[in-house]
């Protein structure tokens, strides 16, 4: 051990003379001293004559020392116990502890503080997953190693940084002060072999803690103001001690260094961090996963290496680091924490239990009920928040001062303690907007002023249900911030990054797969999307209470585990045993219900699942006839035929017959399905049904019967090896021509068994002529006609898609798109349906139909109309009876097409029966 500690010794002398350029020790030859190691240090002299302390440190084999006359001071650092009976000799233990880093006032801090009392107390151990290729030390280790293991091992064996994440309260914090209180307890047992943790919260950069710019300042504040080490030689020696691994800063909180959050923060961030250590420095940071976009923003700034040898990256230009930049970071092991299992919550309940009061003990007798409660039951739900990081004692004293209030509104008060309040109180969200009014324009030599409002709990709750809504229309279960839809970008007028920060940071979000975030559990998803159609439908204008029955009628409660939870918390806020309903909301939803049932045309998209949903939440319907409900009496979709999933009805006129027609653009995803669909058969001539021929890589293709109207252009952006468009599986489908598109249209008869509306005719191998086959109900273009009146909304006198929109500062927000719109595409269902159901009639592409005429065929270079408004239209495109034109082989970059098809005989016989039924009633 002597050997140990007098190499260290050695060294930690040496790293400080190199560190400090000799300013502060360096070593020096002394007549008689060859042999030893010996250092002199400057000391402050009252007379001004320079003063020096030697520092003397003999090896093993030095019993005896020469007599030393000079005048300055020396001391002699006895490793090996060779001169206990010299007063100028001390151990090496004193020297560190009391002379070069005095760390006694921060041992006693920890002892003192509550939170590390808490943590000795109520400390669980907690398990990692390795996010990245660990260090040789690590790598016999099996995942789902216990953290405190890990961090054992990673401190005595290995060389590289640790970075831990986790979500708000799954215990990083935790860990880490664990970590430190441990570290601290064996450092001041043993200091020569036991390295110091000392734990540094980066929160209060973002604070108002005076004087504070940056890491290394935050670092001193804590070492002095807070913890009131001593330091000989103050950052040389200190960077010394973390260069050999001797202390090791624990680092909290890289998503709280700033209140703001946005891609060049997060590496202005990471560069203190990485300009505060060597390049060989050993420290621990913490952060949140979602303070990065994805998992391979993780790599690229932890895991560099990997990330370049994954992604395949060779140019520089490509790189974030250069050169350079390499030299002075570092690659990271990256573990990630895991959720509690069920053997670790027992315990920890158990724990809570013996240290807990008797307030709290109440709530825990109710959270024991509540998990014996059915799944479709509110108690249950409560219960399955205890799973989420951060709930735990939150719901514990919730329910112990629960008194009258429903359980929906204790699981609503749960989350805005949690995720809300909480992210405001402690910044980490922006929890102000910053609004600039400037009147520079007309007063130049004026300040820009800034007004501030609050961004608070109601506000974020607005935009968290307008988000589950959002995601239930398009049924996704992750969405990308990088598409956000405009419609949420702009609630209120908010700034869009503002936004977007924020609902980085709240831990109601979390990140899922590659750049993709979702709702943490399917409860809180479940529960907005209650809270989004409850505030329809709690409301005192009998206008709203209708379009809450209209969202509630298009989405079946059953469908999903989502839909279900929705369903749990709607049924206990309308009709559970504490609802503060009265008899007037609920006769208000019946009344709705049956104004829908009777009154509205048959086969709305908003009927469908209309009455049995109101049932499931616990209202009668007696009153209603079932008759009258032609979406349970006589559907229009059944087994082999689920047109409605995909399309809607749309109620015809005298000049117009009822037709189907979809809900969105063909998507590239869907378009790829028919190229592909035939990719086993061989190509033939003359078969016009291979779907092949109209792969970009077949159109020239001389046996090809259609290569003469599929043009250069055609699918331009396609590549022969990715294929479709990287990140636009759901953008519409562009570059294709009405022939393409009549194609695609007949691919879908076929697959269902219709006949084909359109009949390409081919002679000696090439395309000679289209022709119609009016007669049939397969899939085909919509005319122009059908198109007006769906985007009109079914028949209004309105001349523009403008004079749709009935609020004024919604139409100020389209006609702002659109003179802003990028020259690309967006995912369908990007911005809200119209009030048939239908999406993106007005925006993102134009669309082909079919031109009404009387002729009935079709050649190579006929004309075709284009309707709609899309990034390259002007502003006469908003008016309905605009009409584009272009020769229906050639293609656009922002034409693409949706289908249409006509009833069969079937359907129109059931939509006929309930229209005459519905005008009778």
């Amino acid at each position: 051990m002597s050997n140990v500690v007098y190499k260290k010794l050695v060294q930690l002398l040496e790293q400080i003379a190199k560190v400090s350029f000799s300013d502060i020790i360096e070593s020096e030859d002394i007549e008689g001293f060859q042999e030893l190691n010996v250092w002199k240090y400057p000391l402050n002299s009252p007379l001004g004559t320079p003063r020096y302390c030697y520092v003397i440190v003999p090896g093993p084999e030095d019993s005896i020392l020469p007599e030393i006359e000079k005048p300055d001071s020396y001391i002699i650092i006895d490793c090996f116990e060779n001169f206990e009976e010299r007063s100028d000799a001390t151990n090496p233990y004193h020297f560190l502890t009391d002379f070069i880093f005095n760390a006694d006032e921060y041992y006693k801090y920890l002892r003192r503080q509550s939170v590390y009392r808490d943590i000795d107390s109520l400390y669980t151990g907690r398990k990692v997953s390795f996010f990245n290729h660990q260090e040789e030390c690590l790598q016999s280790l099996e995942q789902g190693f216990s953290l405190e293991g890990l961090i054992y091992e990673w401190k005595k064996n290995c060389s590289k940084p640790l970075l831990i994440l986790g979500e708000r309260g799954i215990g990083k914090s935790w860990s880490v002060q664990n970590f430190c209180r441990i570290g601290a307890e064996q450092y001041h047992s043993n200091p020569w072999v036991e390295s110091l943790p000392i734990y540094i919260n980066l929160k209060l950069l973002s604070g108002n803690t005076s004087g504070l710019t940056d890491i290394r300042e935050l670092t001193f504040y804590h070492l002095k103001n807070l913890y009131g080490i001593r330091i000989f030689g103050n950052y040389a020696t200190f960077l010394s001690l973390i260069n050999l691994g001797m202390v090791i800063l624990v680092l909290d909180g890289l998503d709280e260094m700033s209140k703001e959050v946005s891609n060049e923060i997060v590496i202005k961030n990471l560069w203190q961090v990485f300009t505060l250590f060597s390049g060989s420095s050993k420290f621990i940071l913490t952060s949140r996963k979602n303070f990065f976009s994805s998992g391979d923003q993780i790599k690229e700034h932890f895991s560099y290496e990997e990330y370049l040898a994954v992604r395949n990256v060779k140019n520089l230009p490509e790189r974030v680091y250069k050169d350079e930049e390499r030299r002075i970071r570092q690659d990271f092991n990256i573990w990630e924490i895991e959720p509690f299992e069920i053997d670790a919550r027992i315990h920890l309940l158990e724990k809570a239990h013996n240290i807990s009061n008797n307030f709290l003990e109440a709530g825990l007798r109710l959270l024991q009920e509540f998990e014996h409660c059915s799944e479709q039951t509110i108690e249950r739900e409560i219960f399955n928040l205890w799973d989420i990081p951060g709930y735990f004692l939150p719901i514990l004293r919730l329910l112990s001062t629960e008194n009258a209030i429903s359980r929906y509104d204790l699981f609503e008060q749960c989350i805005n303690l949690v995720i809300i309040e909480y992210n405001i109180e402690t910044n980490r969200a922006l929890d102000r907007f910053r609004i600039i009014t400037s009147a520079a324009d007309t007063y130049p030599d004026q300040d820009v002023s800034i007004r501030s409002y609050s961004f608070g709990v109601s506000e974020k709750n607005e935009i968290l249900r307008k988000l589950a809504w959002y995601m239930i229309e398009r049924n996704l279960v992750q969405f990308s911030m990088t598409e956000f839809p405009d419609f949420i970008r702009e609630i209120d007028g908010q700034d869009f990054d503002i936004l977007l920060n924020d609902l980085q940071t709240q831990t109601v979000i979390t990140l899922k797969d590659e750049g993709k975030y979702g709702f943490v559990s399917e409860s809180i998803f479940g529960f907005y999307v209650a809270n989004h159609i409850l505030l329809l439908l709690e409301s005192p204008d009998f206008g709203k209470v209708k379009l809450g029955l209209q969202n509630l009628g298009r989405y079946d409660l059953s469908s999903s585990s989502v839909m279900r939870k929705a369903s749990v918390f709607l049924r206990e806020k309308l009709t559970g045993a504490r609802s503060t309903n009265t008899f007037e909301v609920i006769h208000g939803l019946e009344n709705g219900v049956r104004d829908i049932i009777l009154y509205d045309p048959p086969y709305s998209a908003w009927q469908k699942y209309l009455t049995r949903n109101i049932e499931i939440l616990g209202i009668s319907l007696k009153e209603i006839p079932r008759v009258k409900d032609v979406w349970v009496s006589a559907p229009i979709s059944y087994a082999g035929n689920k047109v409605d999933e995909l399309m809607l009805l749309i109620p015809g006129t005298e000049d117009i017959n009822p037709f189907f027609l979809g809900l969105t653009e063909v998507t590239n995803r869907q378009y790829y399905e028919f190229l592909y669909d035939d990719i086993n058969e061989d190509p033939i001539e003359n078969n016009e049904f291979l779907t092949r021929w109209w792969r970009k890589s077949e159109s020239k293709n001389p046996i090809n019967p259609f290569r003469e109207i599929i043009n250069y252009y055609h699918i331009i952006f396609w590549s022969s090896k990715t294929r479709i468009p990287a990140e636009k599986e759901d953008h519409p489908i562009v570059w294709v021509s009405w022939y393409a598109a009549a194609m695609y249209c007949n691919w879908l008869s076929r697959k269902e068994g219709m006949t084909c509306y359109y009949n390409f005719e081919i002679e000696e191998g090439k395309f000679k002529r289209l022709t119609f086959n009016r007669t049939s109900y397969g899939y085909r273009l919509p005319t122009s006609k059908e198109w007006i009146y769906a985007a009109r909304e079914g028949g209004s006198d309105f001349d523009s898609f403008l004079d749709n929109i009935e609020n004024a500062r919604e139409k100020i927000r389209i006609m702002e798109k659109f003179s802003k719109m990028s020259f690309d595409t967006y995912p369908v269902k990007n911005e809200n349906a119209n009030k048939l159901g239908i999406y993106g009639l007005m925006g993102n592409v134009r669309e082909w139909v079919e031109t009404e005429s009387e002729n009935d065929q079709l050649f190579s270079y006929s004309l075709q109309s284009i309707k709609g408004v899309g990034w390259l239209s002007d502003d006469k495109s908003f008016n309905f009876n605009s009409d584009s034109f272009l020769i229906a082989q050639n293609n656009n970059a922002d034409v693409g097409f949706r289908i249409c098809r006509s009833l069969s005989d079937i359907e129109r016989k059931r939509v006929d029966e309930a229209n005459l039924n519905w005008y009778k009633g």
